[in-house]
């Protein structure tokens, strides 16, 4: 502890600094156009990720087939993602746009810039490709026995739009769902 704050104070006084995010930026094609972005700490610990899907191959779940179909019987997945590209579709032509979900922080990196690093990092490289925004959906989840479970957490849900918000996403929202977007 004590070695600490003398390093701290010897770097104020210097007027040095640790580059504290030091981190790569690493992609996985997933395949169906898919990406997987994470951050990849100097430790090979993956401090974050998220993955890129092109709206254009989200264009199935803007047909009007979906309209004539018994929802009840559909997963939350589908049903959000349903929910989204219409939102999306309603402010871009989806081949403009690349969609952003699952961003995710393994709760032992949470509150340490990691979520923002990597989604600068990412909008760099979906906007070098030619995108013309990065769109998202701020819903809070969580794993839970290897699954992804949405909550309806007001207060996780208001933290994640603060966040994006700090990234430069702006919210939008078409009928009842909300998303955010950020332009190039």
């Amino acid at each position: 502890m004590i070695n600490r704050l003398v390093t701290l104070l010897f770097l104020i006084l210097t007027g040095s600094s640790i580059k504290a995010h030091d981190f790569t930026l690493e992609l996985k094609e997933l395949g169906n156009n898919m990406q997987n972005y994470a951050l990849i700490a100097p430790d090979s610990a993956r401090v974050s990720s998220l993955t890129v899907t092109p709206g254009s191959s989200l264009a199935a779940f803007d047909s009007p087939i979906f309209d004539t179909i018994d929802k009840s019987e559909m997963p939350v997945e589908v049903l959000h993602l349903i929910s989204a590209v219409k939102a999306v579709k309603a402010k871009y032509n989806l081949p403009e746009v690349a969609i952003i979900g699952d961003v995710y922080v393994p709760s032992e990196y949470r509150g340490k810039g990691h979520a923002h690093d990597l989604l600068a990092k990412t909008c760099t490289q979906i906007f070098s490709k030619g995108f013309k925004a990065v769109v998202l959906v701020p819903d809070p989840f969580e794993y839970e026995d290897g699954k992804q479970n949405l909550f309806s957490d007001v207060v996780k849900k208001e933290q994640l739009i603060r966040l994006y918000q700090a990234c430069g996403f702006k919210k939008a929202s078409e009928g009842e769902i909300l998303f955010m977007y950020r332009e190039c």
